[in-house]
């Protein structure tokens, strides 16, 4: 194998290259405080890497984490929001006499078509499914949801379908150690 740009034979896969500049580094560190007994101990841990390491580094899939938070929170709204619509669309308790004039009213406004009369009645009454389905909360929580979900299966399908093309051809990469040019195999 040889450099398509200088014909140097000074060559090494764009993996080992990246392997060799990237270190996983794990600390642990242990004291006592002055004057007492007691132990300290810390740990920790991370990566080092080379800027050629980082700059060779194979593609990474899409992460899964935002889009979940987006629909855990789109739940919580649409649930929420669904027990907010039940709470306020309860009947209120109204004494006899407001119960008949409210009646009155509605019969002096009744037409003999049906259209007249559902057209005069509120959306709570109509169904307590629209008037659930209406009320401000529950459509974001209903619509962040969907987009949480329509934005985990993109993901999903982009890790399943054109990570692994990316992979492969990452894996097909090379490296000149001596002028630098990443090629093809």
């Amino acid at each position: 194998m040889k450099c398509t740009s200088c014909d140097s034979h000074n060559v090494q896969r764009v993996q080992m290259a990246y392997e060799m500049g990237t270190h996983t580094i794990s600390t642990t560190s242990k004291g006592t405080i002055s004057g007492t007994s007691r132990t300290i101990s810390s740990s920790g841990g991370g990566r080092q890497q080379t800027e050629l390491a980082r700059r060779l580094s194979p593609p990474r899939k899409r992460s899964l984490t935002f889009a979940s938070v987006f629909m855990l929170i789109g739940l919580f709204m649409f649930l929420g929001g669904m027990n907010l619509a039940k709470e306020t669309s309860r009947p209120q308790t109204a004494s006899s006499a407001q119960v008949q004039h409210k009646q009155k009213k509605k019969v002096e406004k009744v037409d003999l078509a049906l259209e007249a009369t559902t057209a005069t009645m509120p959306a709570a009454e109509l169904s307590p499914l629209i008037a659930t389905f209406t009320n401000p909360v529950v459509l974001t929580g209903l619509v962040i949801s969907l987009l949480g979900i329509a934005w985990s299966i993109r993901n999903r399908l982009w890790n399943r379908r054109q990570w692994p093309l990316l992979f492969a051809e990452w894996q097909r990469l090379w490296i000149c150690n001596q002028c630098g040019t990443v090629f093809a195999q």
